[in-house]
């Protein structure tokens, strides 16, 4: 009977992707990063980058590194990550990060 009653408000299994993937978490994960990185933003969990507004801190942590962040208005759709005008992944722009900070560090070291 459930599933009758909100079979319209189930979201298909791409759009679960996007939110396990997507901003907040995406967000949440980027401040973990960046302020074991380099200090540059405080670390906010999920709840905290759905909720209230960090975008504009998370921005300027990003450019820090020589990253352009782009968020979208959507929770449905991913961060967008540029290097030079060039669009690259989370994980790239991590990369370029560390290489422009020269600080290394793996998921563990940032992400406890």
């Amino acid at each position: 009977m459930a599933t009758e009653i909100f079979k319209d408000e189930l979201m298909s299994e791409e759009q679960l992707d996007s939110v396990a993937g997507g901003t907040c978490l995406e967000s949440a994960r980027d401040s973990y990063f960046l302020n074991a990185l380099n200090g540059s933003i405080k670390r906010y969990e999920v709840w905290q980058m759905g909720y209230e507004d960090h975008n504009d801190e998370l921005i300027k942590a990003w450019a820090t590194v020589g990253v352009k962040l782009e968020l979208p208005e959507s929770i449905f759709v991913a961060n967008k990550y540029f290097i030079n005008g060039k669009q690259v992944s989370q994980e790239d722009a991590r990369k370029h990060a560390m290489r422009v900070t020269g600080k290394y560090m793996e998921e563990e070291d940032w992400y406890c």
